[in-house]
Protein backbone atom coordinates (compact mmCIF):
# COMPACT_ATOMS: atom_id res chain seq x y z
CA UNK A 1 0.00 0.00 0.00
CA UNK A 2 2.76 2.21 0.84
CA UNK A 3 4.37 1.72 -2.70
CA UNK A 4 1.26 2.92 -4.40
CA UNK A 5 0.93 5.91 -1.68
CA UNK A 6 4.88 6.85 -2.61
CA UNK A 7 3.87 6.86 -6.64
CA UNK A 8 1.63 9.74 -6.69
CA UNK A 9 4.51 12.08 -6.52
CA UNK A 10 4.92 10.61 -10.18
CA UNK A 11 1.76 11.06 -11.21
CA UNK A 12 0.99 7.19 -11.51
CA UNK A 13 -2.62 6.52 -12.39
CA UNK A 14 -4.55 3.29 -12.35
CA UNK A 15 -4.53 2.77 -16.12
CA UNK A 16 -1.06 2.80 -16.10
CA UNK A 17 -0.80 -0.85 -14.16
CA UNK A 18 -2.17 -2.45 -17.20
CA UNK A 19 0.40 -1.03 -19.50
CA UNK A 20 3.31 -2.04 -16.79
CA UNK A 21 1.69 -5.27 -16.63
CA UNK A 22 2.07 -6.03 -20.49
CA UNK A 23 5.41 -4.74 -20.56
CA UNK A 24 6.69 -6.93 -17.87
CA UNK A 25 5.30 -9.86 -19.38
CA UNK A 26 7.16 -9.31 -22.53
CA UNK A 27 10.20 -8.49 -20.74
CA UNK A 28 10.38 -11.44 -19.02
CA UNK A 29 9.21 -13.43 -22.87
CA UNK A 30 12.40 -11.68 -24.20
CA UNK A 31 14.51 -12.64 -21.21
CA UNK A 32 13.31 -16.17 -20.83
CA UNK A 33 12.42 -17.28 -23.75
CA UNK A 34 12.04 -21.08 -23.72
CA UNK A 35 11.87 -20.69 -19.98
CA UNK A 36 8.70 -18.78 -20.49
CA UNK A 37 6.30 -21.22 -20.08
CA UNK A 38 2.42 -20.45 -19.60
CA UNK A 39 2.82 -21.66 -15.96
CA UNK A 40 5.53 -18.76 -15.49
CA UNK A 41 3.22 -16.37 -16.95
CA UNK A 42 0.29 -17.37 -14.98
CA UNK A 43 2.77 -16.68 -12.07
CA UNK A 44 3.97 -13.96 -12.80
CA UNK A 45 0.48 -12.71 -13.65
CA UNK A 46 -0.58 -13.36 -10.07
CA UNK A 47 2.15 -12.01 -8.56
CA UNK A 48 2.09 -8.87 -10.45
CA UNK A 49 -2.25 -8.31 -10.16
CA UNK A 50 -1.84 -8.95 -5.99
CA UNK A 51 0.76 -5.88 -6.01
CA UNK A 52 -1.14 -3.62 -8.23
CA UNK A 53 -4.33 -4.27 -6.03
CA UNK A 54 -2.25 -2.83 -3.19
CA UNK A 55 -0.65 -0.30 -5.28
CA UNK A 56 -3.47 0.93 -6.33
CA UNK A 57 -5.13 0.85 -3.49
CA UNK A 58 -2.47 3.15 -2.09
CA UNK A 59 -2.82 5.52 -4.73
CA UNK A 60 -6.36 6.07 -4.02
CA UNK A 61 -5.90 6.66 -0.58
CA UNK A 62 -3.85 9.61 -1.06
CA UNK A 63 -5.82 10.91 -3.79
CA UNK A 64 -8.62 10.93 -1.37
CA UNK A 65 -6.75 12.09 1.75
Amino acid sequence: IQLGFNHRKWNVKEEHFEIIGGVLLETLQDSLQDQFTPKVEQAWLKFFNSVSIYMKFGLTQLNNS
